[in-house]
């Protein structure tokens, strides 16, 4: 295979970057993601390319971000819009592409990479579909025989930008989130062609925001100022919208709002988050153990890990989590891909009764907005 030269874009490629990526994928990019198409010299920042001659033959964008926790911050970043001209598909750019891609992230000590697409595609890459959302059904049932106590109105985010502020503040309130910047917050939420409304109660008090899909089907993010809203919220939306029924997707740490839909949804679910590669293991374990024990009292003890290439001692005492390198036998072994599985979801085969009681021991999701 030929080794191809890997480059930055530059903001004179920009045009020439859209239409190529509108070929390959069929797909307005600069309508469904403004949050990395809108601006010509973010856009260019972003993407890597691959050129025969002046002509762009491949690309794909690496969106920096940051996981954060009150216990520390991954860095990561999600590789979107990988794509190769039809002409040149059987040369092997894609896995120089996705080559370059890893090589970029450990340089800058990246620690979780995200991406989303086919399995059988990008598992050889090492990522790996992992990490848990919580779907409910809120049903017709419910909906037509609930009695609100308060009634809510609903605006296009992009109509009341005097709430971005609300909604940004609300946003990073949470103890885990990703990385969203206020001033860019109102294309973030658009991503995917999503729709994000700003939530007013009856005295037209903010209240929350929501996400949906463009069909309006599904709400796949909420954060309200009281949890105890949900349901009136939920109900109003519903019927305001004309829906019969509709699902609620919520992240692992949302635990106020699981509380609330577990009293009234139905047909609960577990849907995969992403596809996540983990550049090494011992700084989110660490991390994400830590931030769960701000909130849980997990048992003592200490077990050693192997996690395919790496192992790890993890420690829990005194309501701390220590993570260190180590020599020792392993208590578990895991292969790479068992282990991304086995760390971000309940659906570890693992017969350790401690790991059990911690898992997972890396509550990672990405929500559907911050996905590339």
């Amino acid at each position: 295979m030929k080794n191809r030269n890997i480059t930055y874009a530059s903001v004179s490629d920009y045009k020439a970057l859209l239409r190529f990526e509108k070929k390959v994928f069929r797909a307005p990019f600069l309508r469904i993601m403004p949050k990395m198409y809108k601006e010509r010299e973010k856009c260019a920042a972003y993407h890597r390319l691959v050129k025969s001659g002046n002509k762009i033959v491949g690309a794909y964008a690496a969106y920096p971000n940051e996981f954060i926790t009150s216990h520390g911050c991954l860095k990561a970043v999600g590789i979107g819009s990988v794509a190769v001209s039809k002409k040149h598909r059987g040369e092997g750019i894609m896995s120089q592409m996705m080559g370059h891609a890893e090589s970029e992230a450990r340089e800058s000590k990246t620690d979780i990479g995200y991406l989303s697409g086919y399995r059988h595609r990008y598992e050889r890459f090492g990522y790996v579909p992992c990490g848990e959302r919580y779907v409910y059904d809120v049903t017709q049932h419910y909906i037509k025989r609930s009695k609100t106590e308060k009634n809510f109105s609903f605006s296009p985010v992009h109509k009341c930008r005097e709430s971005l502020s609300d909604i940004s503040a609300l946003f990073e309130k949470q103890s885990v989130h990703w990385k969203r910047e206020k001033e860019e917050f109102s294309d973030i939420v658009s991503t995917w062609s999503d729709k994000c409304f700003v939530i007013y109660d009856g005295e037209k008090r903010f209240s929350g925001y929501l996400i949906t899909n463009a069909l309006i089907k599904e709400i796949n993010e909420i954060q309200l100022c009281e949890a105890s809203l949900l349901s009136d919220v939920i109900v109003s939306f519903a019927k305001k919208f004309s829906k019969k029924e509709i699902s609620v997707c919520f992240a692992p740490w949302q635990e106020e709002l699981l509380r609330e839909i577990g009293t009234f949804g139905e047909h609960f679910h577990v849907r995969v988050s992403a596809s996540i590669k983990f550049f090494s293991f011992k700084k989110p374990i660490e991390i994400m153990m830590n931030e769960k024990l701000n909130k849980h009292a997990l048992c003592e003890g200490s077990i050693v890990l192997k996690l395919g290439e790496e192992t790890l001692r993890v420690t829990v005492k005194n309501r701390a989590c220590e993570v260190a390198e180590c020599d020792s036998a392993p208590d578990i072994m895991f292969s790479y891909s068992e282990a991304v599985t086995a760390l971000t979801t309940h659906h570890a085969i693992a017969h350790n009764a401690l790991f059990k009681a911690w898992s997972p021991m890396c509550p990672i999701a990405v929500p559907h907005v911050d996905m590339v």
